[in-house]
Formats: structure tokens, C-alpha cells, sequence
């Protein structure tokens, strides 16, 4: 449920941005050439540190997941036998493996 409502506050948060974004453009007392040229000089830097963001993200991701898989691992290796050492302490005959006939 938290997963949920950080969503939809990351979705507000953006929506107002940009609408904010769009109305201060709209309402600027620069021309619209001023703030076209402003925008284009912006995009880049914009671009680079939403780049910056997602390989962070990523990354904190793999690292999430390393964590996990080891922590799955070592507790299945906690919990789970040995199974060569288990079949080394069956004693069977060939006669157990026929059956009775």
C-alpha cells in the first residue's frame, strides 16, 4: 500500500511541476523567442541529470537485488542439507532398489 501512495505523490508532484512549468511560460514577460531559446539552452541539462537519476536508480536497484539473491541464497544453503553428505548416510542394497518380487 505505501508502494501505492509514493506513486501517486511522485505523479502529483510531477503533474503540478510541469503545469506550473507550462503556466509560468504562458505568463512570462519574455517573448516567446527568449523563452524558446531558454528552453533549448535548459533541455540538455535537464536531459543529463534525468540520465544521472535513472543509472543512479538502476544501480541502487542491482544492488537491491544482489543483496537479495544473496540473503535467498545463504539462507536456502542455512536450511537446506547437504545432499551428498544426506545420501552418503543411506544405507541401501540392490534388493531395496527391485522391490519384492
Amino acid at each position: 500500500m505505501a508502494r501505492q501512495s509514493d506513486l501517486s505523490l511522485i505523479l502529483i508532484a510531477a503533474s503540478s511541476f510541469i503545469g506550473g512549468f507550462a503556466a509560468g511560460l504562458l505568463l512570462a514577460p519574455k517573448s516567446g523567442e527568449d523563452n524558446r531559446r531558454w528552453i533549448s539552452d535548459n533541455v540538455d541539462d535537464v536531459a543529463d541529470w534525468m540520465e544521472n537519476k535513472s543509472k543512479a536508480t538502476l544501480h541502487k536497484s542491482e544492488e537491491g537485488l544482489h543483496r537479495f539473491r544473496d540473503n535467498v541464497r545463504e539462507s536456502v544453503r542455512r536450511s537446506v542439507p547437504d545432499l551428498y553428505d544426506a545420501t552418503e548416510k543411506i544405507d541401501l542394497d540392490e534388493e531395496d532398489f527391485l522391490g519384492e518380487q
